[in-house]
């Protein structure tokens, strides 16, 4: 388990070091800079997408060996059998 957050997370982090790399090093409009206000934004939006990413991974992994989101059988007697909205 480990060692594929090692791997995702440094894949994450090589994904980071490009982009930061292509904003510095690209030239297209000529030399532009980035503020200190654009890189705060530009780090915050990494974490928080990162952030969210490990949340929704967890919600998914822990909903799925709860099995709350597995299917019913409803071949049983229930009473939600004569339930028009289930099919």
């Amino acid at each position: 388990m480990i060692k594929k957050v090692l791997i995702v997370s440094g894949l994450g982090f090589a994904v980071f070091l490009l982009g930061v790399g292509f904003i510095v090093f690209s030239n297209i409009d000529g030399p532009t800079y980035i503020s200190g206000h654009g890189w705060f934004a530009f780090i915050t939006a990494s974490f928080l997408c990162l952030l969210l990413s490990a949340g929704l991974y967890a919600l998914a992994f822990f909903s799925a060996r709860s099995g709350r989101d597995e299917i019913s059988d409803l071949s049983e007697k229930s009473s939600t059998h004569n339930d028009p909205r289930i099919r």
